[in-house]
C-alpha cells in the first residue's frame, strides 16, 4: 500500500522539476527560438516603416566590395519662431521754446513776476457727485457682462518637416542585415485572426512594418506592441497571419539608425598596414615611407629617399591624417561651393594598394564677413575608399593638417 503511494509522490515531485526548469531556462539558446526567416545568400534591402520614420538598408557593391548604404526619412516638427522684436521706445520731444520771452536787459537783473491770484472754483453742490464725462470710445457692452478681453484663437499647427540623410552603414549595419537574414523568434503564437487579440498585441491599426527583401521575394511584417513584463516585440507575418515574438534589438537599431549604424572611418585598414604613403599637394609630392611598423614603440616615418632619417614631423602630420574620421555624410544634390583640393594621399602595403583619401576645403563666401576668404578659416571634406561619399571633417583638425602641407614638401 505504501509503495504506490511513494511511487506516485516520486513522479510527482519530477514532475514539478521538470516544470520549473522548463519555465525558468534561459530562452535565449538556439534550440528553443522559432526560425522565421532564413536566407544564406542574405538580403539585398530592409525597409521599416513608421508613422514619422522610414529606413531604407540596401546592399550595394563596387570595385572595394560590398557595403550597406542607407537612407533614412524622418518627419519633424520644426522649431518654433523666435519671438518679434520689442517694439523701439518712442523718443519724448524736446520742449519749444518759449519764443514769448522778453530780452533781458543788459546790465540789469530780471525782476521775479509775482504769481497771480488763483480764481476760486465754484464749489460742487453738496449730495450730488460728479457725472463721468462720456468717452466716446467706451465699450458699448460694458456693464453687461460682455467687457472681458477675447483670448486669440491658438496659431495652427504647423506642418512637420521631412528631413533626408544618406551615408554609408557601419559593421553594426552589416550585423544587423545579416541577423534579420536568419531572422529567429523566442516562441510563435501560431496563425492570428481575432482582431481583439491582434488590438491586444498591438497589431491592429499597426503603422509599423518591416520589409526583407531577398531577389524578387519581399516578406512584409507588421510590428506590434511590446509583451507585458520586458521590451520583447510582437511581429506578424503578412503573408499567413502567423505572430512571432522577437528580440527587440534588431528593431531598436531601426530607431536610432543615423547614430548607430553610421560608418566614420575613413579606412577599414589598419594604420600598421602601411608602408609606404604618397602625398599629393599641389606645392609638390612626398613619399613617406613607415619603419618599425609592428613596433609601437620603435615606429616613425621618414622620406623615401632617406628611409633611415627618422623625422618626428613626419609622424605627427601622419599621426593627424589618420585621425580623421567623418562627422557627417553630404547629403546628395548638396553642392560644396568653392571647394578646392588641398592634398591626396595613397596608401601602399603588403604590395597592393590599401586605399586613398582626398582632402577638399569649401570656402563660405560672405562679402563683408571677416575669414569669409580663400585663405580664411572653412569647411573640411575627405572621400575614401571607405566612405564611398563625401564627409565632412573636424575643422580644427582639417586646419592643422593644411597648414603643414607645405612645410612637409620642403622638408
Amino acid at each position: 500500500m505504501k509503495r504506490p503511494v511513494m511511487l506516485h509522490g516520486v513522479l510527482l515531485t519530477a514532475g514539478l522539476c521538470a516544470a520549473y526548469l522548463t519555465w525558468t531556462r534561459d530562452q535565449t539558446g538556439a534550440e528553443d527560438e522559432v526560425q522565421i526567416v532564413s536566407l544564406r545568400a542574405g538580403l539585398d534591402r530592409a525597409i521599416y516603416k513608421a508613422e514619422d520614420r522610414t529606413v531604407e538598408i540596401e546592399r550595394r557593391k563596387d570595385g572595394q566590395g560590398s557595403y550597406h548604404w542607407l537612407h533614412v526619412e524622418t518627419w519633424e516638427s520644426p522649431p518654433p519662431p523666435p519671438p518679434p522684436p520689442a517694439p523701439a521706445p518712442t523718443p519724448t520731444p524736446a520742449p519749444a521754446p518759449d519764443t514769448k520771452a522778453e530780452p533781458k536787459a543788459e546790465g540789469k537783473k530780471a525782476e521775479p513776476k509775482q504769481a497771480e491770484p488763483k480764481k476760486a472754483e465754484p464749489k460742487k453742490a453738496e449730495g450730488k457727485k460728479a457725472e463721468p464725462k462720456a468717452d466716446a470710445k467706451q465699450d458699448p457692452h460694458a456693464g453687461h457682462g460682455h467687457g472681458a478681453p477675447t483670448l486669440a484663437p491658438p496659431p495652427p499647427p504647423r506642418p512637420k518637416v521631412k528631413k533626408v540623410q544618406e551615408f554609408k552603414g557601419s559593421k553594426s549595419a552589416d550585423e544587423l542585415m545579416k541577423g534579420l537574414a536568419s531572422l529567429s523568434a523566442v516562441r510563435s503564437l501560431g496563425p492570428i485572426s481575432d482582431p481583439e487579440k491582434l488590438k491586444a498585441f498591438g497589431l491592429e491599426g499597426s503603422k509599423k512594418t518591416l520589409t526583407l527583401v531577398s531577389g524578387s521575394s519581399p516578406r512584409v511584417f507588421v510590428i506590434g506592441g511590446n509583451t507585458y513584463g520586458n521590451m520583447d516585440t510582437y511581429l506578424q507575418d503578412k503573408q499567413d497571419g502567423r505572430v512571432f515574438v522577437v528580440r527587440p534589438r534588431l528593431l531598436q537599431d531601426f530607431l536610432y539608425a543615423e547614430f548607430r549604424l553610421v560608418d566614420r572611418m575613413l579606412h577599414a585598414f589598419d594604420p600598421v598596414d602601411i608602408e609606404r604613403a604618397i602625398v599629393t599637394a599641389p606645392a609638390g609630392r612626398k613619399e613617406l615611407v613607415q619603419q618599425n611598423r609592428r613596433d609601437p614603440a620603435g615606429a616613425y616615418w621618414a622620406d623615401a629617399a632617406t628611409p633611415d632619417k627618422r623625422k618626428d614631423f613626419y609622424r605627427n602630420w601622419m599621426s593627424k591624417v589618420m585621425r580623421l574620421s567623418g562627422m557627417e555624410y553630404v547629403q546628395p544634390g548638396k553642392k560644396l561651393e568653392g571647394a578646392k583640393l588641398l592634398v591626396t594621399l595613397e596608401y601602399l602595403g603588403g604590395g597592393k594598394r590599401l586605399g586613398e583619401c582626398k582632402l577638399y576645403k569649401a570656402q563660405t563666401m560672405i562679402p563683408g564677413v571677416a575669414g569669409s576668404t580663400e585663405t580664411g578659416a572653412g569647411d573640411y571634406y575627405a572621400i575614401s575608399e571607405n566612405s564611398r561619399a563625401m564627409v565632412k571633417l573636424s575643422r580644427p583638425l582639417g586646419e592643422e593638417i593644411e597648414r603643414d602641407i607645405g612645410n612637409l614638401m620642403k622638408e
